[in-house]
């Protein structure tokens, strides 16, 4: 009895044995595919949107503070939370005074999250935009806080507007004195120039140019650039005025050719000097032109058919600010139509022309006919260079003849006047014949 427990004992020892084998071996592998996979492993991370029960719009921009100057276009931006995309078209609204009315700037427009806006008069300070449902107008956002529209400053009535198109050069170096041409509008001669807070020294040059003179040693950063008159209208530049350590060299302009030119066709301006960057900007008054960069000392710009008449500073600006002005003015004409010049005509066709053509049937050679055909053996005929087709339109042959008419007739009027008897005798005698 004892024996055959021994065995079932050995047997169940055995078997558990192997088991437990079998098991370590598939926990080893376990782990090791385990740590395998968390090295291959890759993180993905969503974001989920939990939109209300209803429609939501939600405006982006403006939202608060902004500064749209008229005339400039602005992006409308807004958000929507639409899970069923029920909204088609939004309503795009503008209310330029607080619990004023509400203009519309759009009636209806595709809900792409942006309108390009135009920016209008009038200007105020507590302006704000809603964007609304186009098909329920009860689901709509607005902006969060007050933006401004502005327009040379405050827009105050019988003030006239300062307005800048241009200023050159924007970026320069602050190791020396820079002048700062400002083309533009401003009347009167009294405005103000700032970068920034900091008051310039400026010269009024006229309604168009003032000219601002930013110290040497100027704080290096990027600023903005104001005009204001002196009733408080300003306008700021749309490019930030950048000053920078850096030297930089100025163009160098020697030769502009021409100097003078109409403006009823395309101009090519030749310019000679030294350009040593090759990102140089080539301007025309205020006006930047077509330009070609040929090498360090030539460079060509096109002055379009067209342009304003008037005399102009030609200037060049590199990219790191580097001015140059061409101390001769270039002046564009506008050139006067020539005056078509009437055709006086000769006096031989006004006055001997006529006669000769009355007197053509008498004095033509009998060979192209004519009203008395002689014999040809009692005629004498000269040579064929005067008796050709072309006879009628050789006006010096008329004239010829209209000479020996004349000399012919003088010759018998100076015989029948003679008071020599002979000659009255003559005279008598030949008169019958005539008869």
């Amino acid at each position: 009895m004892i024996k055959p427990i021994q065995k079932l004992k050995r047997a169940t020892l055995r078997l558990f044995e192997e088991e437990l084998m079998a098991l370590l071996a598939l926990s080893i592998v376990a782990i090791s595919m385990f740590f395998v996979q968390a090295q291959t492993s890759a993180q993905t991370n969503l974001s989920f949107t939990i939109c209300p029960a209803d429609d939501n719009i939600t405006v982006i921009i403006p939202n608060g503070g902004e500064r749209w100057k008229v005339g400039e276009g602005q992006n409308i931006t807004w958000t929507t939370c639409d899970p069923d995309s029920s909204i088609i078209n939004v309503k795009i609204e503008l209310q330029r005074s607080t619990g004023g009315a509400w203009e519309t700037i759009v009636a209806s427009t595709s809900n792409d999250g942006v309108y390009g806006w135009p920016v209008t008069e009038p200007v105020t300070t507590t302006a704000l935009v809603r964007v609304s449902n186009a098909d329920d107008l009860a689901v709509d956002d607005s902006s969060n806080a007050v933006f401004e529209i502005y327009k040379g400053g405050g827009g105050r009535p019988n003030c006239p507007v300062v307005t800048i198109d241009n200023v050159t050069p924007n970026i320069f170096s602050s190791d020396e004195d820079v002048t700062l041409i400002i083309t533009g509008y401003f009347s009167f001669g009294d405005v103000q120039v700032y970068l920034d807070d900091e008051l310039l020294f400026s010269e009024y040059i006229s309604d168009e140019e003032v000219n601002a003179i930013v110290p040497a040693g100027f704080p290096v950063g990027d600023y903005v650039l104001r005009v204001m008159n002196y009733c408080g209208n300003y306008d700021e530049y749309e490019v930030k005025v950048i000053t920078h350590e850096v030297e930089c060299n100025n163009p160098v302009i020697n030769e502009v050719t021409p100097q003078t030119f109409a403006n009823t066709q395309e101009v090519l301006l030749t310019i000679k000097g030294f350009f040593e960057y090759g990102d140089e900007k080539v301007f025309l008054g205020g006006e930047l032109l077509d330009h070609d960069y040929i090498s360090n000392k030539e460079m060509e710009a096109i002055v379009p058919a067209g342009f304003p008449p008037g005399s102009y500073n030609l200037t060049i600006t590199n990219g790191c600010g580097g001015y140059a002005k061409y101390n001769v003015k270039i002046i564009v004409y506008e050139e006067e139509e020539d005056e078509e010049e009437e055709e006086i005509e000769p006096i031989i066709d006004i006055i001997v022309k006529p006669i000769l053509d009355l007197m053509k049937p008498f004095i033509r050679p009998p060979s192209t006919g004519g009203i008395a055909k002689p014999k040809p053996s009692h005629i004498f005929v000269p040579e064929s260079k005067f008796y050709t087709d072309k006879f009628e339109q050789n006006w010096i042959c008329y004239l010829i003849w209209l000479i020996i008419i004349l000399l012919f007739g003088l010759l018998l009027k100076e015989y029948f006047s003679e008071d020599d008897p002979k000659k009255k005798k003559r005279k008598v005698s030949i008169n019958p014949m005539l008869r």
